[in-house]
């Protein structure tokens, strides 16, 4: 099924302000049939070849990120 037409079906419009509380919700509402951690920020390090960002730093990491998007005007808060 296309990712456009699963989102109708599941019928919902998650709205936040493009951070990662938002992020979060999303993920949760997407997975929350498949994974129990759905929405959950990690609190164990993974690799897949390369490190992820240290599990201690994900917040501050993401808090740089989503600043920079929107200081550069790719995101807008909505609420």
């Amino acid at each position: 099924m296309g990712e456009k037409i699963w989102i109708e079906k599941r019928g919902a419009h998650i709205l936040g302000n493009y951070d990662l509380k938002h992020l979060q919700a999303i993920h949760e509402y997407i997975f929350q049939d498949i994974y129990e951690w759905a929405g959950k920020l990690r609190t164990v390090d993974i690799a897949k070849g390369n490190m992820f960002c240290n599990s201690m730093f994900l917040q501050s990491q993401a808090d740089e990120v989503f600043d920079k998007l929107f200081k550069e005007n790719c995101l807008r808060k909505r609420g």
